[in-house]
């Protein structure tokens, strides 16, 4: 543990944080959900984790698809793993009537915040609320707010929202139908609703600029933070020939990926592309021709993602849709690789990061396939000239002093030191005047041997509907 990480260390000791989170896995989102656990548990606190099913499917005894993803969610590091999701029972149940009949008409973002309301509360979870042993809500997304608010309501503990973007724009680029009418409302009417869940919170987190200050302006009321997610930084290894697109399975991913096919790669002969990441699923789905036209460009999901931004030649950004702060870019910035990117791919980034020396940043797909087919030259002629930071004489290479300060800047603002620094404060200021008396039990170390409750163990005791 490095001398910030212990002086904060006992800060939050004998209290438990339950982080709230959509059953989301391999994607930027279950990054950051990462490192709100590692945090918490760096600051001394015990972490419980509560994944909310975000589909119909994910009833809480769906066991295929309850294996799959903490199978997939493993690096979730956290004291307990809890689940819930949509309770089937509690459709034909008659306390339930007015809800469910309330949601059939609902709006998109009414209808996702009901999966978590009809979503019940694991039997573990209502004894510590029933204690209240919990010290601290950590809410990610608008439409977890039902079940937040139910743990409040019975442990009194405030709750720290994290809205990760605005979702009613996501909603607006999908151009999502409410279920069973199939009806698509306005961004206006969906944003409502956003903003509705979100007054009920007591401190709102934001990822990116450009998102605190459409939340704040919005909701002057309320209090508000920046808080730029923390994602680790690979080390650069061998470069080799090939170019990097890391993208998760989403819309506005698909859009962008299909931009980069369908434009740049015919203006770019003899291409070595590596797509990374489940966003192939997309593709079979979507566009099966062009899956197949590309098939041994899509790698699929990997388990160390690390050696491809290490060894890559450059790191692709072709980011033509899409809201709010890009995990994936951060990562790429950190990488110490060479990187061509589309202006939008930098959105939500307060810092100057024009100024990284490595980036080339292309308006059209003309300019994009241009910069690839230098960076192309320009590495094969580098790689004959050095290998391993040395050059031809065996003499270790310096880097640039520009590219040593843009990267620092980047290490600062994205560290995990700055980020558990500013949680810290954030905590500090939303437990001020609350209920501050933590449970007369310490919970132990916050290292990883700690103790970690299977979390399948929960998988049928726990779930009983209690909305």
């Amino acid at each position: 543990m490095d001398r910030l990480s212990t002086c904060f260390s006992a800060k939050l000791r004998g209290r438990t944080i339950l982080v709230i989170h959509p059953a989301w896995h391999t994607c930027g989102s279950h990054r950051v959900f990462c490192s709100q656990a590692t945090a918490y548990r760096a600051l001394g606190a015990k972490v419980i984790s509560l994944a909310v099913g975000p589909t119909l499917l994910h009833y809480s005894l769906n066991k295929p698809v309850w294996n799959e993803y903490y199978e997939k969610s493993s690096d979730l590091l956290v004291d307990e793993r809890l689940h819930t999701g949509p309770s089937r029972s509690a459709l034909f149940r008659p306390q339930s009537t007015s809800l469910v009949l309330k949601l059939l008409s609902a709006n998109y973002a009414e209808q996702m915040a009901g999966l978590s309301a009809l979503s019940p509360l694991p039997s573990r979870l209502r004894s510590l609320c029933a204690n209240r042993e919990i010290s601290l809500i950590h809410c990610n997304h608008f439409f977890n707010m039902p079940a937040a608010l139910r743990v409040k309501k019975g442990s009194g503990a405030p709750i720290i929202l994290e809205t990760h973007d605005v979702q009613a724009k996501q909603y607006e680029l999908r151009n999502v139908a409410s279920f069973f009418r199939r009806r698509r409302d306005s961004f206006e009417t969906l944003l409502e609703t956003e903003l509705a869940f979100c007054r009920s919170a007591d401190y709102l987190v934001h990822i990116n600029a450009d998102e605190n200050a459409f939340f704040a302006s919005k909701l002057p009321e309320k209090q508000h933070a920046l808080l730029y997610p923390c994602v680790r930084h690979p080390l650069k290894e061998n470069s080799e020939e090939f170019f990097l697109i890391v993208a998760s399975a989403n819309h506005p991913n698909y859009l962008s990926v299909r931009w980069f096919l369908d434009s740049v790669v015919p203006l770019v002969p003899d291409l070595n592309l590596k797509i990374v990441g489940n966003i192939d699923h997309e593709f079979r789905d979507r566009a099966p021709s062009l899956y197949n036209a590309f098939k041994d460009a899509f790698v699929g999901s990997v388990t160390n993602l690390d050696w491809f931004y290490g060894n890559a030649a450059a790191v692709l950004l072709p980011t033509v849709a899409g809201h709010g702060l890009s995990i994936k870019t951060v990562e790429a910035l950190l990488s110490g690789q060479k990187i061509i990117a589309t202006p939008l791919a930098l959105r939500g980034i307060a810092s100057d990061v024009r100024r990284t020396p490595d980036l080339y940043i292309s308006e059209t797909a003309t300019d994009f396939a241009f910069q690839m087919k230098k960076l192309s030259t320009s590495s094969s002629s580098g790689n004959r000239r050095r290998k391993n930071g040395h050059d031809e004489a065996g003499q270790l290479t310096q880097p640039d002093d520009k590219k040593r300060l843009a990267r620092e800047l980047m290490l600062k603002e994205f560290s995990f030191q700055h980020y558990l620094q500013s949680l810290a404060n954030i905590v500090d200021e939303v437990l001020r005047g609350t209920r501050s008396d933590p449970p007369a039990a310490a919970h132990g170390s916050c290292e990883a041997g700690g103790h970690r409750r299977d979390p399948r163990q929960t998988v049928e005791a726990q779930n009983e509907l209690k909305i």
